[in-house]
């Protein structure tokens, strides 16, 4: 097992392997407080333009999902920031260990 910690901090690779279009940066606040900065490639904005306003929080789902299968305790995901025309999410994520 990896650990939440670690896991969290791979998912840029993760989205990554499922799809070309993302490209996520973690920040550590902590070592059980991290932001995630996904962002939409330059590239592929214009095939998501009018799309994109339902993401942010579709990713929200996914990574409150993903911190359930990873049995996180009393875990938190926030959408911090969504610019939807620059295509650009925020996400703070903590947990106790």
């Amino acid at each position: 097992v990896i650990g939440v910690r670690r896991s969290i901090r791979r998912l840029g690779q993760n989205f990554r392997s499922a799809s070309n279009y993302l490209q996520v940066e973690t920040k550590e606040h902590s070592p059980t407080d991290l932001e995630l900065v996904i962002t939409v490639e330059d590239r592929f904005r214009a095939k998501w333009a009018g799309k994109s306003e339902l993401v942010p929080h579709y990713t929200l789902g996914v990574l409150e999902a993903i911190m359930a299968a990873l049995k996180a305790r009393s875990y938190l995901v926030r959408l911090v920031d969504a610019r939807v025309v620059e295509m650009v999410s925020r996400y703070r994520i903590s947990w106790e260990e």
